[in-house]
């Protein structure tokens, strides 16, 4: 068991954009440009990682992987270099609580959206080949992002370093008993209404001018994806 709290701890390190809850909200205007601001909710993990840290020897304690990880500065300085992006503006940062962070900004349009993207997941889409989290044009957006896809399997995979079968389902049952909650919202508002959309995980507004999509990033039973293409008047 000690192996696998450890191992959950380093862990955690490397998890930083997916190990709370959070809210992606993007405001979209009829150009492709808009607002985003996202919202973290640390609070659950952070609890977690203390409660966890009290069942460690003072060796592992003491360790290097220990002393430099610290969730409250990381959240705090998380996207540093987002003023410097291009086609980004009015950047705000703030702590609403102790363990709760919010990041806004305006996009100028979709290019200045997916190189915020890349600040914030510090990948840099023209030298890995990979493709733009968002796709815009005219009546339609298309999300390609995969950044929280399979992030339950991923969590499942903690505890592999462990010996025998038996307990690593009883170090992920008391993982997910604590952190059962954990799911990453994205929130998008058009200005006109949505016609159509291919994930059909995601609902509508009542004015049908509001999407959202909800992943538990705990569940690694069910598919669950970020890709949408969506259309709207």
């Amino acid at each position: 068991m000690k192996n696998f709290l450890y191992s959950l701890l380093a862990a955690s390190s490397l998890l930083l954009t997916g190990c709370f809850n959070i809210t992606d909200e993007i405001f979209f205007d009829k150009n492709g440009g808009g607002t985003f601001q996202t919202k973290i909710d640390a609070g659950k993990m952070m609890e977690m990682m203390e409660m966890i840290k009290t069942f460690l020897p003072d060796s592992l304690k003491d360790s290097p992987e220990l002393k430099n990880l610290n969730l409250k500065d990381s959240l705090k300085n998380m996207w540093p270099e987002l003023e410097k992006v291009a086609g980004v503006s009015n950047v705000t940062r703030e702590s609403t609580e102790e363990s709760v962070f919010m990041v806004s900004f305006k996009f100028s349009d979709i290019n200045a959206l997916n190189r915020a993207i890349a600040a914030r997941t510090k990948e840099d889409t023209s030298t890995t080949g990979k493709t733009d989290a968002y796709s815009f044009e005219k009546g339609r957006l298309i999300c390609n992002s995969s950044m929280f896809d399979g992030m339950g399997d991923m969590m499942k995979e903690l505890g592999n370093d462990m010996p025998g079968t038996e307990n690593q389902e009883m170090g992920m049952e008391m993982f997910q008993g604590m952190m059962d909650d954990m799911k990453h919202t994205s929130i998008y508002h058009f200005p006109g209404k949505i016609k159509d959309y291919t994930n059909k995980r995601a609902t509508l507004s009542n004015d049908g001018k509001t999407m959202t999509l909800e992943i538990d990033m705990m569940d690694s039973k069910t598919k669950q994806t970020q890709h949408n293409d969506i259309k709207f008047n």
